[in-house]
């Protein structure tokens, strides 16, 4: 994610050479001597208004200088990035200081039991099953109320009784 500035840039009053000048952009402080951050250099060769934008800038402190053949002028411009600044969303943009509402949850729907089959146990005996029918994927079912639970939605083995059936 990226910022955009937009730099207007007026005729500086009371310069004496208001008419005339060189602009540039830089990122971070002017390095004035080799020009390794400047961005953008334009003239201005009339008093008009220039305006221009930039895009694709991150998040940074930008200078604007103007030249008017005398005196050097610089203005500050920051550019804050904006995204989602929440840490738990999936989409999380830790260079983000404004949050722009981006944010979204990787969110799974709960399971929801579709059916229960059972057959019942021999009389007497521990033969009773209950296979549980549900929707989701990589669950874990009870029947005991959720004390504990297993990776099989199927349990054998089983007394005659009540189940509590979780998911």
């Amino acid at each position: 994610m990226s910022g955009e500035m937009e730099v207007r840039l007026y005729p500086l009053p009371n310069t004496g050479h208001e008419d005339k000048g060189t602009y540039a952009l830089y990122r971070g402080v002017p390095d004035l001597v080799n020009f390794s951050n400047r961005l953008e250099i334009w003239q201005n060769p009339h008093a008009d208004l220039i305006i221009d934008r930039f895009s694709g800038l991150s998040a940074d402190l930008y200078y604007v200088t103007f030249h008017d053949g005398i005196n050097l002028h610089v203005f500050i411009r920051t550019i804050l990035r904006e995204g989602c600044t929440d840490p738990n969303a999936s989409n999380y943009d830790p260079a983000a200081v404004i949050d722009n509402g981006s944010c979204t949850y990787n969110t799974q729907a709960c399971p929801e039991i579709t059916s229960v089959v059972s057959t019942e146990p021999g009389c007497g005996t521990n033969s009773g099953v209950i296979q549980i029918f549900s929707t989701g994927s990589s669950l874990r079912y009870s029947i005991n109320a959720g004390q504990s639970y297993q990776s099989s939605n199927v349990f054998s083995g089983l007394s005659a009784g009540t189940y509590n059936i979780r998911v």
